[in-house]
Formats: structure tokens, C-alpha cells, sequence
């Protein structure tokens, strides 16, 4: 691909949508897309029960890590998560004052 190709979305809307939002921040997405292809270790997919979608990727420059992308209901998911990571990458435990936090104020509005 040259320098002067620009990676058209296609797909369902929302993904449509992050992929374009990357792009206006100037985030080369076909090169990550081609980085990670080669790194995905399972596909969920979607599932009306699940109400939800998951991808695993290795890091493609850390061998012993492995990401867990969910797309889904924010309501269903937010349930599953036990950790936050704060700027700094650092992860912390999750209490119910910042779930209850993110349900009600965040998800909920």
C-alpha cells in the first residue's frame, strides 16, 4: 500500500464509525489492522444471547499478553469487568462505588 492510500471502512455502522473516528486522529488504521490480523488467537461472534461480540489479540510486541475486545451492550458488559487501568496503565481493582458510578451516571444518561 503506498503512502498515499487511505483505508476505506466498510461494515456495520458502529464499526464503520470508530474506524473513521481513528482515522480523523490520524491513527493509521490499515497498519494496525494488518499487525493484528496475524495476532488474533479467537473470534466470539456475536450473539443475541450474549448480547455481545469478543475478539482476543496478542500483542504484537509483548508475547505474553493477550487483549480482550468486547463489543456489546455497555449495560451487559460493564458486569464482566473486574480491573480499570488509570493513565498510567496501571491496573486497579474495580469497587461497586465506581461500578454502581458507571452504571447509574455513565451508562445510564
Amino acid at each position: 500500500m503506498s503512502d498515499d492510500a487511505f483505508y476505506v471502512p466498510v461494515g456495520k455502522g458502529t464499526d464503520v464509525g470508530m474506524v473513521k473516528f481513528l482515522q480523523d486522529a490520524e491513527v493509521a488504521v490499515h497498519d494496525r489492522i494488518k499487525k493484528k490480523l496475524g495476532n488474533i488467537i479467537t473470534v466470539i461472534p456475536f450473539s443475541s444471547r450474549r448480547n455481545s461480540q469478543l475478539v482476543a489479540v496478542r500483542h504484537p510486541e509483548m508475547d505474553d499478553v493477550v487483549r480482550v475486545f468486547i463489543k456489546g451492550a455497555p449495560e451487559d458488559i460493564i458486569d464482566k469487568c473486574t480491573r480499570t487501568h488509570d493513565l498510567s496503565s496501571a491496573r486497579t481493582p474495580m469497587d461497586h462505588v465506581e461500578l454502581n458510578y458507571i452504571k447509574q451516571d455513565i451508562i445510564s444518561k
